[in-house]
């Protein structure tokens, strides 16, 4: 869904979806919220985490998956979160 909020026209939407087609979806459990609502009690103050970054985090790490991003500033105070940054 983040993903989608930066698609300015429905091209850039359709381009998106068939760049999705070939991954798996993960949805978020209720033991990923209960992770990101400790999160975002722990990090908004003092780091600024936000609701989508924490319950992309906190699904990632739930799951036992790395999480790739560009914005790893956005996610280094989050502890035994593997973060990778692909280019």
């Amino acid at each position: 869904m983040e993903l989608i909020t930066g698609c300015s026209n429905l091209t850039e939407l359709r381009r998106l979806d068939a760049v999705f087609e070939s991954f798996r979806t993960i949805h978020i459990s209720e033991e990923a919220s209960r992770q990101a609502l400790h999160w975002m009690k722990a990090y908004r103050l003092s780091h600024g985490l936000t609701i989508p970054d924490a319950l992309i985090a906190a699904t990632a790490q739930i799951s036992g998956l790395s999480l790739y991003t560009k914005n790893t500033k956005h996610f280094q105070m989050i502890p035994l979160l593997q973060i990778i940054r692909p280019y």
